[in-house]
């Protein structure tokens, strides 16, 4: 409860917020969505790029990839909530994608 309250104190997160900054992210997956329909394997060109690394690393958050090297969250350990949220965005094809660049691109060590 401590650590709720500090992050929640410092950054001023409110339910509302919360609601219109997990919108602003469900609009960003579908604009990718959109731009990797008919199978596009990459945002940009036939080959990784710069464009899919960043998108992948900023969208880590939401995803927790098993692959990424600190988020080490497990989805059965976190609210009830914030798993069904995780779970819908990897369901995504914006998801499977950067979670596919995590599997492939990003060897656990």
């Amino acid at each position: 409860m401590l650590l709720l309250y500090l992050i929640t104190a410092g950054t001023a997160v409110t339910l509302d917020s919360a609601a219109k900054a997990l919108q602003g992210i469900q609009e960003i997956f579908e604009i990718v969505d959109r731009r990797l329909a008919g199978g596009k394997t990459y945002l940009v060109g036939d080959t990784i790029s710069a464009a899919d690394i960043t998108f992948a690393a900023l969208a880590a958050p939401v995803l927790l990839p098993p692959e990424h090297p600190v988020m080490v969250s497990k989805i059965a350990e976190l609210p009830i909530e914030m798993a069904a949220v995780i779970k819908q965005l990897q369901s995504t094809a914006t998801g499977v994608y950067a979670l596919r660049l995590y599997r492939e691109q990003r060897q656990v060590q």
